[in-house]
């Protein structure tokens, strides 16, 4: 069976086709500072099990933040951080076929 995964449509849930790349992509993407969690942020992708979701990120980056500018205002947060999160969310963005154990 294949997922197909489009922006504006997701066929299965984030969690779910996250844990799928973790083990299927071939781009060996790692994503090591996204956690996903049901009891944080209510199990939207966040950095490192901290209450920042990815999504904030992006839209501090589309709003013009510097790096720079968002740790000093996330000071917990690491260049790498945002890095992944960006990274992360274009992964998410990308139509992709991935094989799913049934």
């Amino acid at each position: 069976m294949y997922i197909i995964i489009k922006f504006k449509r997701l066929v299965a849930s984030i969690s779910t086709v996250f844990e799928a790349a973790l083990m299927f992509d071939n781009e060996s993407m790692e994503f090591n500072r996204i956690t996903i969690d049901p009891n944080v942020m209510g199990g939207k992708p966040c950095i490192r099990g901290l209450r920042i979701p990815v999504a904030l990120i992006v839209r501090m980056v589309a709003a013009g933040k510097t790096v720079k500018e968002i740790i000093e205002d996330y000071p917990e947060l690491e260049e790498e951080d945002i890095k992944q999160a960006l990274e992360f969310a274009a992964w998410v963005t990308t139509e992709r076929v991935i094989p799913v154990k049934t």
